[in-house]
């Protein structure tokens, strides 16, 4: 029997060309489906606030977001092709538990108009870049207080397992936190 102690140390981000860097809102693009996650004073909004490019099922409070019409599957193609992906170095999908309402994340799962919903159409029209490691995919679930863990994790986490076993130079997160 053995254990293991974690050692921490400083590492400098890298970009994918190996050299350091920092993430810079203008190279993001956001997908939510809550729009009480971009209120001023989140620190979300900082996203927002910093130019990332924001994409959601509903409506979001503030300049610069595109509300999309998961509904019309036409309309989500031609909003995710009006996007520039040779400028965005990271897709972030963000759900928050703990002001997610669970009857309506089945009810939108069951209309096709979810996260992983558009999860799936950003990564399929990023799926080039993906798979040559010029650009990551995060998703992030957040407010996960007990071992029962919500709707969001699986879909979101399923998603980024799937693109991960196909596409093994892809740099792609699933992160589950409080």
């Amino acid at each position: 029997i053995s254990l293991f102690e974690p050692q921490l140390r400083e590492v400098p981000r890298q970009a994918p060309n190996g050299a350091a860097s920092s993430i810079d809102p203008r190279r993001v693009l956001v997908l939510t489906n809550q729009p009480d996650l971009w209120q001023m004073g989140s620190p979300w909004a900082l996203f927002a606030g910093g130019g990332a490019t924001v994409l959601s099922t509903k409506a979001v409070p503030f300049v610069g977001a595109h509300l999309l019409d998961l509904g019309a599957a036409e309309a989500v193609i031609k909003a995710v092709d009006g996007i520039d992906l040779e400028q965005i170095d990271l897709i972030l999908a963000v759900e928050d538990a703990a002001i997610a309402d669970v009857p309506a994340v089945f009810a939108d799962a069951a209309a096709g108009v979810d996260l992983a919903s558009l999860l799936f159409v950003v990564a399929r029209k990023a799926y080039d870049r993906l798979r040559g490691g010029k650009m990551s995919l995060v998703t992030a679930c957040l407010g996960v207080t007990s071992a029962k863990l919500p709707p969001c994790t699986g879909a979101l986490a399923g998603v980024v397992k799937s693109l991960a076993r196909e596409l093994p130079a892809a740099r792609c997160r699933a992160v589950v936190t409080d």
